[in-house]
């Protein structure tokens, strides 16, 4: 089940990885649609290096994610601290994923981009989850 489930969450992290990078290529409508702070739309309307930086940047660590689900799995070699990267990385989803009980206070299910923001931090609840999971078995069977 380990497998499974960590196989589930680098796929979805390489997802969220190319998600950014395909908002940053669409341009600043899409980056904004995804929930980017005012300051990182505005450097892509500008042209300033913040954005395509910062972009990156999220991409690389969505990825590194992702390689670390994938080495639990099995699929990639064992990487360094790998359960406790795992948990690591559980707790950081699982707290970002919390965030949708502040959100379903002050959200109109009227308006798209509150939607979509509710549906971005199930997502990310549920890649915690799957890391959680992942993690404690791997604990589980001291590997």
């Amino acid at each position: 089940m380990a497998r499974v489930v960590l196989i589930l969450a680098g796929l979805g992290n390489a997802a969220a990885a190319l998600a950014h990078i395909v908002a940053w290529a669409i341009g600043p409508e899409a980056v904004a649609f995804l929930g980017a702070p005012p300051y990182i739309v505005r450097s892509m309307e500008e042209g300033t290096a913040v954005a395509p930086v910062t972009i990156v940047l999220i991409a690389a660590v969505l990825a590194i994610f992702g390689a670390y689900a994938f080495s639990g799995a099995g699929v990639l070699p064992r990487l360094p601290v790998l359960r406790t990267a795992l948990t690591f990385i559980a707790i950081i989803f699982l707290l970002r994923g919390l965030v949708i009980f502040v959100q379903l206070q002050g959200a109109d299910f009227s308006i798209l981009f509150d939607v979509v923001h509710l549906g971005l931090s199930i997502i990310v609840l549920v890649l915690g989850l799957l890391y959680a999971v992942g993690a404690w078995r791997l604990w589980r069977a001291g590997r």
